[in-house]
């Protein structure tokens, strides 16, 4: 009997061994490729599609939102995630952020730059900007990008078809919605949002209102 135990206890220490190591291999292990990419920078390309990210900023405005990964939390409980260099945000789970925007404003184009490595559906970078009205429950997806491909540079996406631009505080609250990729991570991260809106009215007149 005692054998058997001692059998019994030594293949449970190899396999908690095992176990202990793929783990440590899994989210300590980062890609040599990753660790030379740069820090992101928002860049010019062709609107819609996936493009390198430059040194100029990508034209827009006249005014900017700027989402740092860091504010986004995830939705699930059993999700696994962090943020790698101190802002890039990867996860195995959907993420949410609210938003704050003036009201009356006109959101133009929504701006997305990420990192994704792999070319494989299943490892896209989603994200997406919402709108919720807490009185009816309803949920309005007003500009969504994905990515695709696959690239060991950081890259933008750009999604300028809105739907219902113009923001309402009165009546409706804001949020982003992002999934960073699938684990493994550090292979897909999110790096940055901006939103792009305009004033509905001249930016003196506003003023000389208050």
């Amino acid at each position: 009997m005692n054998r058997y135990r001692r059998i019994l206890l030594a293949v449970i220490a190899v396999l908690v061994l095992a176990a202990v190591s793929a783990l440590a291999w899994r989210f300590a292990a980062v890609p040599t490729a990753l660790a030379q990419v740069p820090d992101s920078r928002v860049g010019q390309g062709d609107p819609g599609a996936a493009a390198p990210a430059p040194e100029a900023p990508l034209p827009g405005g006249p005014a900017f939102l700027s989402v740092d990964p860091g504010a986004f939390h995830p939705t699930q409980s059993n999700c696994i995630w962090g943020i790698y260099d101190g802002w890039k945000l990867f996860g195995d789970c959907t993420f949410m952020t609210g938003l704050s925007l003036p009201d009356n404003v006109t959101i133009n184009k929504l701006v997305v730059v990420f990192l994704d490595i792999f070319d494989d559906p299943g490892l896209d970078v989603d994200v997406s900007l919402w709108r919720h009205d807490p009185v009816t429950e309803e949920s309005v997806e007003m500009a969504r990008v994905i990515s695709s491909g696959g690239s060991e540079d950081p890259r933008y996406l750009v999604d300028e078809s809105i739907v219902e631009p113009v923001v309402d505080q009165q009546q409706y609250t804001y949020s982003l919605k992002a999934s960073p990729g699938m684990i493994p991570g550090y292979f897909t991260m999110l790096l940055g949002v901006r939103i792009d809106y305009g004033y509905n009215v001249g930016l003196p007149l506003m003023l000389n209102d208050q």
